[in-house]
């Protein structure tokens, strides 16, 4: 199939809510959605796993839940079209990488934090192809330790009165979640020289108390 195939393709991004469209070009579009991101899914599994695994009687209105839910959580939709793909499926692959820089750029500009959840690209004579995006989830390591338990209660207590700390591991998280190598760096760099700040300030407190 020839590599000049022409296709109409859609990023779907959830946590972004925009007034208007915005042109960036004729091929390339942002449109905002008046359909909010669903949570289907994650509440049927909990019901799910409520009823199954612990045994309990659970009375709720999936349905209800996911409507709220979708309220506050806008959508918008970025349209290309003519990526040119020898396959839909290519296509779908082209369409995600191109949406990249548009992403970050939404990001900057309206303050918000978009996250694509998918992508279709459309072809007359090919028909459609759909594909969901699984969530930034990374398992690096697991802590196996007989004070974990102590570490979370000590941690989360102090998360809820240290601004400090709660930056210092904002910024890990965002540096581990960070798919492009190039902003994995800079957020993990931004996480040192916190480090760095927390360090020399605590350094200072013990040579104070000398």
């Amino acid at each position: 199939m020839s590599p000049t195939n022409q296709y109409s393709c859609k990023v779907f991004l959830k946590n972004l809510r925009i007034q208007q469209e915005i042109v960036i070009d004729n091929e390339t579009q942002i449109m905002p959605s008046d359909i909010g991101y669903t949570c289907y899914d994650p509440a049927s599994y909990m019901v799910n796993y409520l009823e199954t695994v612990t045994g309990e009687n659970v009375n709720i209105d999936i349905e209800n839940l996911v409507k709220r839910y979708s309220k506050d959580v806008p959508v918008s939709v970025i349209k290309l079209w003519n990526i040119r793909a020898p396959t839909l499926h290519s296509a779908g692959e082209i369409t995600t990488e191109k949406s990249q820089p548009i992403i970050k750029f939404l990001a900057y500009n309206q303050g918000q934090s978009p996250e694509a959840f998918g992508v279709t690209t459309s072809r007359k004579d090919e028909g459609q192809y759909i594909s969901v995006y699984p969530p930034n989830v990374f398992h690096w390591k697991i802590h196996l330790m007989d004070d974990i338990n102590a570490m979370a209660r000590n941690m989360t207590t102090r998360l809820e009165k240290d601004e400090k700390l709660e930056l210092f591991l904002s910024l890990f998280a965002d540096a581990v979640e960070e798919q492009k190598l190039d902003f994995k760096i800079v957020n993990f760099g931004q996480f040192l020289r916190l480090w760095q700040f927390l360090t020399i300030n605590i350094t200072s407190k013990m040579l104070e108390s000398c």
